[in-house]
């Protein structure tokens, strides 16, 4: 049989593994008092989302963290029952849906995040949720970059137009005087 400490060290090394691979963010969270077919149902909204929740145990996770590099402040956050969302996909996206569910469920309270190798606290991590997502994000950008020169082929279309205007009007006048 396997020792406890073998089973540990395992966990440990797949967790460290997980967080080196294609990380694009991490919140954690604690779930005292949530039901485990509300977990469930939470990871099921997080898995098309390209992000997964485990529950974790404190210390197994912050030496995963320490030994995949992430900023050591982020252990801080890890007291009591604590769930770890690692977000491979669009972190935006999935923090969305985590925010969605806290308000959903009183008792899921998202503690921190690791994004873009820095640590956001609730506060930050609620502005992020609210902004637009990338894709709707990109769409105003190219909008925004497409308004002037839509505006350019405007003002030299309507100065085409002038000029043709002008010339029907000399041609008009020209065969009227003949």
């Amino acid at each position: 049989m396997p020792s406890l400490r073998k089973e540990r060290e395992e966990a440990v090394a797949t967790l460290s593994r997980e967080l080196k691979d294609d990380l694009q963010g991490l919140v954690v969270a604690g779930y005292a008092s949530v039901k485990t077919p509300e977990l469930n149902e939470l990871r099921g909204k997080l898995r098309p989302l390209k992000a997964r929740c485990s529950v974790v145990k404190n210390s197994l996770a912050k030496l995963a963290l320490k030994n995949a590099g992430v900023d050591g402040a982020f252990g801080e956050f890890f007291e009591g029952p604590s769930a770890l969302v690692i977000q491979k996909g669009d972190p935006l996206v999935s923090l969305k849906a985590l925010v969605d569910f806290e308000r959903a469920h009183g008792n899921f309270k998202i503690r921190a995040g690791h994004m873009n190798g820095r640590v956001m606290g609730l506060a930050e991590l609620r502005v992020v949720a609210s902004l637009p997502s990338k894709t709707v994000l990109l769409a105003q950008l190219l909008g925004r970059l497409q308004g002037p020169l839509y505006g350019f082929r405007g003002a030299l279309e309507a100065h085409l137009r002038y000029l043709i205007n002008a010339l029907e009007q000399a041609s008009k006048k020209k065969e009227a005087s003949k």
